[in-house]
């Protein structure tokens, strides 16, 4: 499994890694219902544009498939993660830690020293090893009309 910037290309795939990442990952930390909502949402052709387009989101691939994918845009004036999700099969080799790596290099050649982002509750600790601090644990997000608790985090970089 390889990282490399996304291209238009690669929409359809992130959106399948990253419905697939809720469901099977996520699945374990929030109800039916919040995953129903969350996890089968359609597939809009529109999103991820203005990410990829920017230079600031990455896919793990492998021969071809899409297995996750690392999206960092500006929100409040600051790098925000709008999104770190994969399928159990990209787990545990490292690949979220390379993302985020070149995250904050983003990051830091937008000219900032911050990151902010809201984590699920599957992710907390693997942000916390990536040295994210928690500024709100009653964050939430609401898709389709059901609430997803989530955290939010920043990490100061150096």
């Amino acid at each position: 499994m390889k990282i490399r910037l996304a291209t238009n290309s690669d929409k359809r795939g992130i959106h399948e890694a990253h419905m697939t990442s809720i469901q099977k990952l996520c699945s374990k930390d929030y109800t039916e219902e919040q995953i129903q909502a969350w996890g089968h949402r359609e597939y809009l052709e529109e999103r991820r544009t203005d990410t990829i387009k920017s230079g600031s989101c990455w896919v793990v691939e492998d021969a071809g498939m899409i297995y996750g994918f690392g999206e960092m845009g500006i929100k409040d004036n600051e790098p925000y993660v709008f999104g770190l999700y994969f399928m159990p099969e990209a787990t545990g080799k490292g690949l979220a830690k390379e993302i985020v790596r070149l995250m904050e290099l983003k990051a830091k050649e937008w000219g900032k020293d911050k990151i902010t982002l809201q984590s699920t509750i599957t992710s907390l600790n693997f942000y916390k090893k990536m040295g994210f601090m928690m500024v709100n644990e009653n964050g939430c997000a609401v898709v389709r009309g059901v609430r997803i608790p989530c955290l939010d985090m920043e990490k100061e970089l150096p």
